[in-house]
């Protein structure tokens, strides 16, 4: 299990694609070997990831395998990707390729199970592929694989907006799992500055989730409040990586609540504390070294 905790590593490996997007599966087969086919949207997919598929490329870690589908995805449209175990424990880990064949997002471990969560942005219209399958070489076995498309607001201005969380809202784990959360999505253009997002709820604990611009678990971090009632807040720090950030909105407790919050995002600041995190590191959430896409 990768607990990067909002720590982005330099990523400019460059390596071929797999299955529908052109990988030779090192060598050992044709190159449809490892493609299953179209996702549709909101329709789960199920497979079975074993040794006979593409494999992951990781640098440092052990190279697991995977199969490619494709999805059609809209520019400026907010998504979900999950990739759950359904069979004996799989850690499992997942990849987003854009149409020019470059890796826009990432996911090993959604925080609180092995199986893989991510959010991301489509930055253009086109046929995406997504790798589905396990983190190692020994991480096979069934799984499922699902994109919904979410609906995101983008948080313009320095207003507080309201919004309720309800059964028609995307689900995830990310805030509350193994139980599940309804989230709604927020999209907030970082300049560079420091500034503060705060969600109050008095229907249930809120909570925050943070997807950086390169939408990894490794670039990701959460916060919620201590009751319904209390804030959760989340401090971006000066010289964070400017950018398109997701912010998820959900509730810590109760699972599955539904209800009405505030949210709202700060001006400029001059300064701010370090963000919570989720273990205890004392390290800064933020700390980035730089960033880049992958091209495979």
């Amino acid at each position: 299990m990768r607990n990067f905790i909002l720590s982005t590593l330099v990523l400019a490996v460059a390596l071929p694609a797999c299955g529908d997007d052109n990988k030779s599966n090192s060598g050992t087969g044709p190159h449809q070997r490892c493609a299953r086919g179209t996702l549709a949207l909101g329709i789960a997919r199920t497979g079975e990831v074993g040794e006979g598929d593409c494999a992951f490329d990781l640098s440092s870690f052990s190279e697991g395998f995977y199969d490619s589908y494709s999805v059609a995805l809209t520019q400026g449209r907010a998504y979900q990707v999950q990739v759950d175990a359904t069979g004996r424990p799989l850690d499992t880990f997942v990849e987003v390729v854009s149409p020019r064949g470059a890796v826009v997002a990432e996911s090993d471990d959604d925080f609180r199970s092995l199986d893989s969560e991510l959010f991301l942005l489509a930055s253009q219209t086109g046929t995406y592929g997504i790798r589905a399958g396990g983190l190692y070489a020994d991480a096979t076995g069934p799984y499922r694989v699902t994109v919904r498309e979410c609906g995101a607001t983008t948080l313009s201005s320095t207003a507080t907006i309201s919004g309720t969380l309800s059964a028609s809202d995307c689900r995830s784990t990310f805030l509350a799992g193994p139980d599940s959360s309804f989230v709604d999505l927020y999209v907030l253009q970082n300049t560079g500055s420091s500034r503060t997002i705060t969600v109050m709820s008095s229907s249930f604990v809120p909570a925050l989730g943070i997807f950086g611009p390169l939408f990894a678990s490794k670039d990701s971090d959460f916060v919620s409040g201590t009751a319904p009632g209390s804030p959760a807040t989340f401090n971006f720090p000066a010289g964070l990586l400017p950018g398109s950030y997701i912010v998820i909105v959900g509730a810590t407790t109760s699972f599955g609540a539904t209800g009405s919050y505030t949210i709202q995002a700060s001006s400029a600041i001059a300064s701010n504390a370090a963000s919570p995190m989720r273990s205890s590191e004392s390290r800064s959430p933020f700390s980035r070294k730089g960033v880049g896409e992958r091209t495979r």
